[in-house]
This record gives structure tokens, C-alpha cells and sequence, in this order.
């Protein structure tokens, strides 16, 4: 195998004329250390493989040319955030090589007048954001990863962000996209309006995750700063008053920027650093809201919520705890480690953070919870930190994000992860909600790939086949 990886590394370097780009690894260094490769069972990556650092399109296209012709697979790589949660990538053969896109980091336009920003795929979401604030400006694409994350990470994966709840998640924020396909053909889809023929066509290699071409740039919009953004946290004595609260705010026309459910232990987890417990937490569920716009409309909303939620005997809780969970939402992470939160429950060594995330409909979300807290309880190895759940309105869906803290170097804690996921996976299924909910399956979900999918899994790859018939991508 190593002869044939140097071959391939020869003719990879006659191809792309560049040496500095390309370099062999034991195991590509975006993927080190990753947490959730325990989880995920990754042995493939303890094996060598070849490693190449495009600079554009064209290099994409030079890449594949050789690929197809020494029987590899090829990933994509971003900043390797999504194997996090969902384990990660599988590739179809056991040759690999991997893209690491992160070389292509330009921001190539920014045009205020249509409030678009192009960017090579491989730009990271703090880069870019960075890049805004000085002129005035924004995009929502902001997912927790945002510091380590590229943007053709996050909107191949359709990431969902706090924002979401008003501008949707990464295929309604995208205008267009510049993919190359296995056969080495460059094709630009979209524009700058939401009226183009082809927006479908963009949705649909979105969601693909690399398994049909390699995305290399993309086009999305962005939004100038608010003139004000105010946040407000609100507790309630069950659930149903929550949703009840919220479905009301849809029903009035109340349009927040973002809206989460959270149960008392993702309070005390995330908004707790540095406040006191108080009385004002002797509730079992939480709204989370914030709002943004002129002064006087982001005072009216905010006031019309409280109304709302005194009819329904919620109470709002001191704003220093809503700015706090604001800080941490936003405030991004490089990998999930222990956070040094005030309860010392937590303060527990060589534990690190990791969650499930599933698609639950909002009326379904009593039901979910309430299984979820069953068996939680049989499970002793993992300190649970609650679940939040960001709000889609108005179609009334939620992201469940269920978290926990692991020790990964105990066989029996991970064992009882799995098996929590698996129980929280097949439940979800029961109820009508889904598994992709942030991204998609990866490895560690593969094996609920048919359930998740039905007969559409059979047309997907009928289109997969049509386009890569060489079977290169994953």
C-alpha cells in the first residue's frame, strides 16, 4: 500500500506543481485527538494516507483526474467539526485521499450593495465574521464550532446556528455555490437573488455533505449590525406552559432571533458562571429569546413576550443570567471540553463534553423529554447537563441538543453514551422526528441510515452513481 501511496504522491505532485501542498500523514492533523473518534470507531484513520492542501477549483479538478485512476476515495475536510457529533465521514474504499480545503482561505468578494460575501470553502467562520464587523456588517452562519469551523464545513452540513430561529439554517443564508464533480467539472450554481431556477439544485448538493462534489466557494448573505439586540430568559413550571408560550408567538406574528427551550441543568451548565443560584431557578423549563432591530421595535417585541408569558405563569428571570447564556452561546469553541461553570457537581476531572442532536417536532417535545429524563436516570457514568432545543418558527420544529459529560478513558462510560444515543436515536424515530438534525449521520449513525432515509436513500444514490460512477467520494 505504501508503494502505491507514493505513486499516487508522485503523480499528484506532477499534476498540481506544487510540493508544499501536499504531504504525507500517519493520520490527517484536523482529525488528532478528536473526541468523538472513541465513539465512532475510526480505525480507519489510524492507517497512512495521502494528505493535499488545494488552492482552488482548478486543483480540485487536478486531484480527481488522478484519484479515478488509482481507485481512491476522496473527503473533504474542513475544520473537522462535524465529527464531533456525528463521528464523522466514512470513505468507500480503503485508499483515501484527503482534501483538507482550509488552503482555500481568500474572501474573494464583498458587495454591499446585494449583501453577499463570496469566500473560498475553506474560510473560517470566525475569519470571515471577523472580516464583516469591520465594515458594519454580519452573516447568521454561526454555528458553536464557529472558531475552528469553515464555512464549507457549515453549509454542507446545513448548520443550524442561535440565529436560525429568524434566518434559517445555512441553505436559506447561501445564494450560490461553486462545486467541482468527480469527473473534473467545474460548474457554478445559483446567483444572487432568491429567484433563480437553480436555488433547489443548491439546496439539494447542500445537504450532501461532499458525497456528490467539493464544494470551493461559496456565495451568502450577510446583514448590517442591529441598531439594538436585546436577550430575555423566562422560567416556567412545565413544559407545555413553554410551548404553549410559544406557539402563541408564532400565532401573534412575533418573530424572535432566537428562541430556545432549556431544561434547569442547561441553565445552570451554560448562564451560571459567575452568578448565584437564586429562587428565580425553582423552575423545571426555560425560554430563552433575543431580539434585534430598531430600539423601539426590539422594546416592543420584548415587552409583548413578557405579557405572553405572565398569561401562562412563566416569570423572567434576572437579565445578568439571560446576558451570561448569551456570552457562552456566542462565544464559540475550538474542541467540547470541561467548562469551569460555578456548580460544583461539574468540577470533575478528565470529563469532556459531548451531546446528541435530533430534529423532534415541537408537540412532540414533552414526549422526548420525558424519555429522555427515564433513562438518563439507569445511566451513572455521565453527569447530564440538559438538553436545549433551538426553536424553528414558524414551523414549530425543534433541535434537541442533549449533553452530557464523558470520562472517554472509561470503556463503561462510553458503553452508556452509546447506548443512551441509540435509545435517544430509535425513540426519536418513534415519534416522527429525525436524525439529521444539525448533520448528517456520520459513522457514529450509520447504522440507523436506512431508517432515517427510507426508499429516498435508493434515489440519492441513484444520482450519486450518475455523477460519480468512479464511486470516489464518500
Amino acid at each position: 500500500m505504501t508503494e502505491k501511496i507514493d505513486i499516487v504522491e508522485m503523480f499528484l505532485r506532477d499534476k498540481l506543481k506544487e510540493k508544499e501542498i501536499l504531504r504525507i500523514l500517519e493520520v490527517p492533523e484536523t482529525h488528532l485527538n478528536l473526541y468523538a473518534d472513541k465513539f465512532g470507531g475510526r480505525q480507519i484513520l489510524e492507517k497512512r494516507y495521502v494528505v493535499v492542501r488545494p488552492k482552488s477549483a482548478s486543483d480540485v479538478a487536478k486531484i480527481f483526474e488522478v484519484v479515478k485512476n488509482f481507485d481512491y476515495s476522496v473527503i473533504p475536510v474542513g475544520g473537522a467539526t462535524g465529527a464531533l457529533v456525528s463521528g464523522g465521514i466514512l470513505p468507500t474504499k480503503n485508499k483515501v485521499v484527503f482534501i483538507d480545503t482550509r488552503s482555500m482561505n481568500k474572501i474573494l468578494r464583498f458587495d454591499p450593495d446585494s449583501q453577499t460575501v463570496t469566500v473560498q470553502a475553506g474560510v473560517k467562520i470566525a475569519k470571515l465574521q471577523a472580516f464583516l464587523k469591520v465594515r458594519g456588517y454580519w452573516t447568521p452562519i454561526l454555528p458553536g464550532s464557529f472558531r475552528q469551523a469553515t464555512i464549507g464545513g457549515a453549509v454542507c452540513t446545513n448548520a443550524i446556528s442561535p440565529f436560525s430561529t429568524k434566518y434559517g439554517r445555512a441553505t436559506s443564508i447561501v445564494t450560490a455555490l461553486q462545486i467541482v464533480f468527480p469527473n473534473g467539472k467545474i460548474t457554478e450554481i445559483g446567483n444572487k437573488t432568491s429567484f433563480d431556477n437553480s436555488i433547489m439544485l443548491k439546496d439539494f448538493f447542500l445537504s450532501s455533505e461532499g458525497r456528490l462534489g467539493i464544494l470551493t466557494e461559496v456565495t451568502l448573505k450577510v446583514y448590517p449590525f442591529p441598531e439594538s439586540r436585546k436577550v430575555a430568559m423566562f422560567g416556567f413550571k412545565n413544559i407545555n406552559s413553554a410551548i404553549s408560550t410559544i406557539i402563541e408567538l408564532r400565532n401573534f406574528g412575533i418573530q424572535p432571533e432566537t428562541l430556545m427551550i432549556l431544561e434547569k441543568e442547561r441553565v445552570i451548565y451554560e448562564a451560571l458562571q459567575n452568578v448565584s443560584l437564586n429562587s428565580e431557578l425553582n423552575y423545571a423549563i426555560f425560554i430563552f429569546v433575543s431580539y434585534s432591530g430598531s430600539k423601539g421595535f426590539v422594546a416592543s417585541l420584548l415587552n409583548h413576550t413578557i405579557s405572553l408569558v405572565k398569561k401562562r405563569k412563566g416569570v423572567k428571570l434576572p437579565d445578568k443570567i439571560a446576558k451570561n447564556y448569551w456570552k457562552n452561546l456566542t462565544k464559540g469553541y475550538a474542541l467540547p471540553v470541561m467548562r469551569d461553570v460555578s456548580n460544583e457537581e461539574l468540577r470533575v476531572a478528565n470529563l469532556r463534553y459531548n451531546s446528541v442532536r435530533i430534529g423532534i417536532p415541537l408537540h412532540k417535545l414533552p414526549i422526548f423529554l420525558s424519555y429522555e429524563r427515564k433513562i438518563r436516570a439507569k445511566l451513572d457514568m455521565l453527569v447530564y447537563v440538559g438538553t436545549s432545543s433551538y426553536i424553528l418558527l414558524p414551523q414549530a420544529d425543534s433541535l434537541c441538543v442533549s449533553g452530557c459529560l464523558i470520562d472517554d478513558s472509561s470503556k463503561i462510560a462510553v458503553e452508556q453514551f452509546k447506548t443512551w444515543e441509540r435509545k435517544l436515536l430509535q425513540k426519536a424515530k418513534r415519534i416522527g422526528g429525525s436524525l439529521c438534525a444539525a448533520t448528517g449521520l456520520g459513522s457514529m449513525y450509520n447504522e440507523f441510515a436506512v431508517t432515517e432515509f427510507g426508499d429516498s436513500l435508493e434515489s440519492f444514490n441513484l444520482i450519486k452513481r450518475t455523477l460519480d460512477p468512479w464511486k470516489i467520494l464518500k
